[in-house]
């Protein structure tokens, strides 16, 4: 029932288990296993394995959260606005379904 909530997503580009601000100090947007958060990427324990034997490539972190876009205006300009939210594995239970 958890696994139905259309609620995990994942980036093959971006690395979404970090804060932008944090992102934009590394000063790289991009995917990183040995800097991603361990709180925000939810398949880690099944990945591990792989990571720890070299196949960092075969492995895409996901999140368990929400991934939301909005074209709003300010001031008659379009603005382009999202919203990432992120689940913390170790707190996940029955209280969010």
């Amino acid at each position: 029932m958890f696994l139905d909530r259309d609620c995990f997503y994942f980036s093959h580009t971006f690395d979404l288990t970090n804060p932008l601000n944090k992102l934009a100090q590394k000063g790289s947007l991009s995917i990183k296993l040995s800097s991603c958060d361990e709180r925000f990427f939810y398949n880690q324990p099944h990945v591990s394995r792989l990571i720890s034997e070299g196949f960092h490539d075969w492995v895409t972190p996901f999140i368990c959260g929400l991934v939301d876009f909005k074209l709003i205006k300010v001031n008659g300009k379009s603005v382009n606005l999202g919203l990432i939210s992120r689940r913390d594995r170790t707190r996940a239970g029955m209280r969010f379904i």
